[in-house]
């Protein structure tokens, strides 16, 4: 399980300011007039590894790779996907997603038109400056 944050107190407290000030009824839009950058949203990224069930028919695997297809390729136009590789030698694929949810990634991973005919591993991915940064932090708590 993951957290992610969103920090839009910019927004709040312009709209908690504006509420405190004046009287519902004396509301105007142009008091709710805020810088253009309020809010930032983080963007997560996620490696996914998913390989074909060897149970999976010949068949059914070649009917719906094509659609699989299709899909990463929307994915990618809509910068989802960051970059995907095939497994060489083994039938499946490892993929960056971006996700600023877990509702966002799973319903990406749940759309996949090969979702019911893949094992899968899905990490969550960190910074190598954001791993320093903790690595650090924690080495001045055992310090001390």
């Amino acid at each position: 399980m993951f957290i992610l944050v969103s920090y839009c107190t910019v927004l709040i407290f312009a709209v908690l300011s504006i509420l405190n000030s004046k009287t519902t009824n004396n509301l105007r839009k142009k008091d709710f007039k805020l810088p253009q950058q309020t809010c930032k949203v983080i963007v997560m990224k996620f490696l996914i590894i998913q390989k074909v069930k060897r149970e999976v028919p010949l068949d059914r695997w070649a009917k719906l790779l094509p659609l699989q297809f299709k899909y990463f390729e929307r994915l990618e136009k809509e910068k989802t996907i960051e970059t995907s590789y095939h497994l060489i030698g083994q039938q499946g694929s490892m993929l960056i997603i971006n996700a600023d949810s877990d509702e966002k990634l799973s319903k990406i991973v749940g759309q996949d038109p090969l979702f019911f005919e893949l094992d899968r591993q899905i990490y969550p991915l960190t910074t190598r400056e954001t791993h320093y940064k903790q690595i650090l932090e924690m080495l001045k708590g055992v310090a001390r």
